[in-house]
């Protein structure tokens, strides 16, 4: 049987190797694109590619010249990207070639947080209040409007890049000039801010029906919106297991998602439950990580089988399943003198995975995004209070020396 072509176009590092041995396993010859850095940086990962090809998914223009020339000359039966940052140039190509891919339109509206926010309003889905502040007076009539404090956030951004909690009238100003830096909108959102239990659903819009994954739950830094970790399965996962999948199917609906991942943040408040951002990807942060290890699931195959017009029913282990959990390390700022105890933590029996992301003699500044942080480890356990205590005793074996 002839085997299919798949155009995976960039590398989501923490679940490449398996998306390639599961797309590979259904039959697809996989092609991936990347630029030529992250391509020899995940040399390792990538081996089992059939094919590596230099580019720069970010730029529509060369992406599709690329992209073109491939197809012209054998053509692709599926193209699909996991990175965020490629999510709209590649619907435009799924469009342009006649694969499958949800609209251009649906996906640019999952990328700008103005956008979802009007479509779920409009839907009746509970959300936070909003405007979209193109000055600073637009701002202060915002305050003026909702209750105190308020978010202000740029509209396409990941991340955690440029939100900002305002607490004072006084300090209005001095956000909107700060988060405008991060938005080529000019305009930002404004948002009421939402007190509860932040969690994510993981699911899946496959052959027309949602299938959700798994729910986490999270944590954030103090005094920031940036993650310091995610813990799955959420503890209450199973009580709400029903409620999720309706407000999935209405989420869906109102957005007109059509097809693969989705990544759905929302808040359990003691007013009910209130959707926060809705993505056409999974979760970055090591989640497919931990939601496939605690749910003991497959996120991937479900798609690629669909790509390939192969008839697939994603399945969910009964529970009781494993809790596993990413944390993000913590360290003082200042310049990396030292790291130790990475050997350490090779030999701990409940750690799967970890990685540092500074080296000797980095500078180390405040957390203020997503990508500030220093590293993460992935740990499991039967129970929550398990994984807990290996966090406990992997966070004591290593440490980052600030001088």
């Amino acid at each position: 049987m002839e085997r299919k072509r798949l155009f995976l176009v960039g590398i989501p590092e923490t679940h490449i190797e398996k998306a390639i041995m599961r797309a590979k396993q259904l039959g697809f010859d996989v092609l991936l694109g990347d630029t030529e850095a992250s391509l020899k940086k995940y040399e390792h990962l990538i081996r089992e590619a059939d094919q590596k090809i230099v580019l720069d998914y970010t730029n529509d223009e060369n992406l599709f010249s690329v992209v073109k020339e491939i197809h012209d000359k054998e053509p692709l039966d599926a193209l699909f990207t996991f990175k965020e940052t490629g999510l709209f140039n590649v619907s435009k190509l799924q469009q342009a070639f006649h694969l499958k891919g949800n609209p251009p339109s649906v996906v640019q509206t999952c990328l700008d947080k103005y956008k979802t926010r009007r479509l779920l309003k409009k839907a009746g889905l509970n959300s936070p209040n909003f405007g979209l502040c193109r000055s600073v007076e637009d701002v202060y009539d915002f305050w003026t409007k909702y209750k105190h404090p308020i978010i202000l956030k740029p509209r396409s951004q990941q991340g955690s890049i440029g939100v900002i909690k305002v607490e004072k009238r006084e300090d209005i100003e001095a956000c909107f000039k700060e988060c405008s830096k991060h938005d080529e909108e000019k305009s930002i959102l404004a948002e009421e801010f939402i007190k509860g239990k932040e969690i994510s659903i993981e699911a899946v819009v496959c052959h027309g029906e949602v299938e959700i994954f798994g729910v986490t739950e999270k944590q954030l830094y103090p005094g920031t919106f940036v993650e310091s970790g995610h813990i799955s399965p959420y503890q209450y996962q199973e009580k709400h297991q029903d409620f999720y999948k309706k407000l999935i199917k209405r989420v869906v609906h109102a957005v007109g998602i059509v097809f693969g991942p989705l990544h759905i943040e929302g808040y359990h408040t003691n007013k009910g439950f209130v959707v926060g951002e809705v993505h056409t990807r999974y979760g970055g942060d090591n989640i497919v990580t931990i939601t496939e290890i605690a749910m003991k699931c497959d996120m991937q195959t479900p798609i690629f089988a669909e790509l390939a017009g192969i008839p697939y029913k994603p399945e969910r282990k009964p529970v009781p399943n494993e809790v596993c959990a990413v944390r993000f390390l913590e360290t003082n700022q200042g310049i990396v003198h030292a790291i130790k105890g990475l050997s350490e933590l090779k030999s701990m029996e409940n750690v799967v995975d970890f990685h540092v992301n500074c080296s000797v003699g980095d500078s180390i500044g405040p957390i203020k995004n997503s990508y500030d942080r220093a590293g993460w480890m992935i740990v499991k356990g039967k129970n929550e209070r398990e994984v807990n205590d290996a966090l406990r005793d992997a966070f004591d074996k290593i440490k980052i020396i600030i001088r």
